[in-house]
């Protein structure tokens, strides 16, 4: 009922929904290549460490996230409905996840070096989008 509350309520709303596809989005282009890592005996620990960083690069990208548009509908009972749309670029996202994984110290030199490469294609794989 209150409009604040309404407000409050549709950004968390669309800032976990972003929070998902972001995360589908980047475990989808970590799966398109993790076919080209040889698999050892650290391949567990890698993805565990890969989806820790892309958890806290996801955050900081939630947090600078631009909202697009908001709109609120009052009710006939009187009763607020607000919608929010958010817009987060791939490309931030994924020069985050370059930027972190090179400042991550439980991350091996070949592991920074694969998750740089993954990025670097991810990006140019969206500038040939364009």
């Amino acid at each position: 009922m209150n409009l604040e509350t309404s407000k409050d309520k549709a950004l968390l709303s669309a800032k976990q929904r972003l929070a998902g596809q972001i995360q589908t989005q980047v475990k989808s282009v970590a799966e398109s290549y993790k076919g080209e890592r040889q698999a050892d005996n650290t391949l567990d620990e890698y993805n565990e460490r890969f989806q820790q960083m892309t958890r806290e690069v996801m955050n900081q990208v939630l947090v600078e996230a631009q909202i697009i548009e908001t709109k609120t509908y009052v009710t006939k009972d009187k009763r607020y409905t607000t919608f929010v749309a958010l817009e987060a670029r791939k490309r931030i996202v994924y020069r985050r996840l370059k930027d972190v994984a090179k400042s991550k110290t439980s991350l091996s030199e070949a592991d920074k070096k694969y998750i740089s490469e993954m990025m670097d294609k991810a990006i140019k794989d969206l500038e040939d989008e364009d």
